[in-house]
């Protein structure tokens, strides 16, 4: 199984549907060979195209403004739990672990495959929920071992 090959035709499909479809708000999608380094090379863009489409100079309907606001939840939440990591030790937690990792995979393979806005917007959702609940239990974990540290 070639993981970058398969994603690189779904990649192909996908614009080509959606070029016959007349489809709106086309983006340009990830430009990568179907080889592994190529691919490997292409994955902090794709994790930034999926995360942050649409980007502020492409809210071009009104309705795109609340999406656009949403893009920068999880980068809050991230630079929360690294400036609160800082005073306290976190344990290693395997569930939260996977969950982060499996919503970032979710971001990079709707980023790869999918030519446009709406569309990566509702593939992304469920990696995005996924990414909010792992660093959220994050921080509420952290909420209460500061709590029940005893005071000298």
């Amino acid at each position: 199984m070639n993981l970058p090959d398969l994603i690189f035709g779904q990649q192909r499909n996908m614009w080509r549907f959606v070029v016959y479809m007349h489809s709106g708000s086309i983006i340009q999608p990830i430009s990568f060979a179907p080889n592994p380094i190529s691919f490997v090379s292409h994955l902090p863009e794709a994790f930034c195209y999926g995360m942050f489409q649409p980007w502020p100079w492409q809210l071009s309907k009104w309705f795109y403004f609340p999406l656009g606001l949403e893009n920068f939840v999880l980068p809050v939440l991230i630079a929360i739990l690294v400036y609160k990591i800082n005073s306290q030790t976190l344990p290693i937690r395997p569930a939260l672990m996977l969950a982060l990792l499996a919503g970032i995979t979710i971001v990079v393979i709707s980023a790869f495959t999918t030519p446009v806005i709406g569309s990566l917007i509702r593939y992304r959702m469920p990696g995005l929920l996924l990414m909010v609940l792992a660093v959220m239990a994050y921080l509420f974990s952290m909420r209460g071992n500061s709590l029940n540290k005893p005071t000298n």
